[in-house]
């Protein structure tokens, strides 16, 4: 990364300056212990695998994602070829998605930490990028209306499966079980993109203009419907 290379170059001058020259030379596993452990055991328990299958199934209704850059993985849980990791990996092409300009970077496919989710629609917004976004069917979050705005295509609701996410490294079970609903979002972070989206919707509805009775009592996701923005429903395709 440009800061760790900024960190080389003072070392190197400041060797430089000292007449001090440095070598590089292997130390054993069992005699660097953390810096082993920690190369070999970075999973944190934030960090979630979509079950291949449904992958699979995705790039089927989505070829585009397969040359695609997998934009929040690490060596064990990444779908793509090409990935970001979060700490330094000998293949992933770059270092912290975040110091990226995402508008540069083609095809993107993203699974962040729920957590991250809102960070990531505003860096969307910031770089104007395009990407297909993994998350969470919240509804009471406070990014969902963004996440609904800023649609471009219709979203893709993943099967209830309590399988569908599980830790890389021990198989172990999202807490939330078969209760958690995902989705893939295509988002867009030029506004024209997803209006142009919404404008597509009511010309394609068979009932312009006809209020949409819902039942209230069921939970986007169950009604069909991810929700509505502008006054207009979107509708879930299903994988």
């Amino acid at each position: 990364s440009r800061r760790l290379f900024k960190q080389a170059l003072l070392l190197w001058s400041w060797c430089v300056e000292r007449n001090l020259t440095i070598s590089a030379s292997h130390v054993p596993g069992m005699l660097n212990v953390r810096a082993d452990f920690m190369s070999r055991n970075f999973i944190h328990h934030t960090e979630w695998s979509l079950d291949p299958r449904m992958f699979q199934q995705l790039l089927r209704m989505r070829p585009d994602i397969r040359n695609g850059l997998d934009l929040f993985a690490n060596r064990l849980n990444r779908k793509l070829e090409r990935y970001v990791s979060w700490r330094p990996e000998p293949e992933a092409i770059a270092t912290d998605a975040f110091t990226l300009d995402w508008a540069t970077l083609g095809v993107i496919y993203a699974f962040p930490p729920f957590i991250l989710v809102g960070r990531v629609l505003q860096k969307i917004l910031q770089d104007k990028a395009d990407l297909y976004l993994v998350a969470p069917l919240w509804n009471t979050a406070h990014w969902y209306p963004l996440l609904l705005a800023m649609l471009c295509q219709l979203p893709i609701l993943l099967p209830q499966n309590e399988r569908i996410i599980t830790q890389p490294t021990n198989g172990a079970l999202h807490p939330l079980g078969r209760s958690l609903r995902l989705a893939v979002w295509p988002v867009s972070g030029i506004s024209s993109k997803a209006i142009s989206f919404r404008q597509e919707l009511l010309k394609s509805s068979s009932h312009l203009g006809d209020p949409v009775h819902l039942n209230s009592t069921l939970r986007p996701g169950d009604s069909g419907l991810a929700g509505a923005c502008d006054g207009v429903w979107i509708r879930f395709l299903h994988l």
